[in-house]
């Protein structure tokens, strides 16, 4: 069985009134985002796919230490598009 994670952080975070991308919001002092995928590297996950959007140069640069690759969702069009954009990774 072949074991991937696909991590949707393409969101705006609108409603959080801030001009940090949503999974940038830290929550004991980690970027939401480094816990999911630390939490899918512990459920030993290798294959890793983070789905980025608005502020996705700067998920890239609080990302680029781990072992992850990419997907590019332009428009936020709901979760099933973003998954969707991780369709060659998957």
């Amino acid at each position: 069985m072949y074991n991937c994670a696909v991590i949707l952080a393409a969101g705006e975070g609108k409603r959080m009134k801030s001009s940090i991308p949503k999974v940038l919001h830290k929550v004991c002092g980690r970027e939401m985002v480094n816990i999911v995928i630390d939490s899918a590297k512990k459920a030993q996950i290798e294959d890793i796919d983070v789905v980025i959007g608005k502020g996705a140069e700067q998920v890239k640069e609080a990302t680029k230490s781990r072992d992850v690759t990419y997907s590019l969702q332009d428009g936020q069009l709901g979760t099933g598009h973003a998954v969707l954009c991780a369709g060659d990774f998957l």
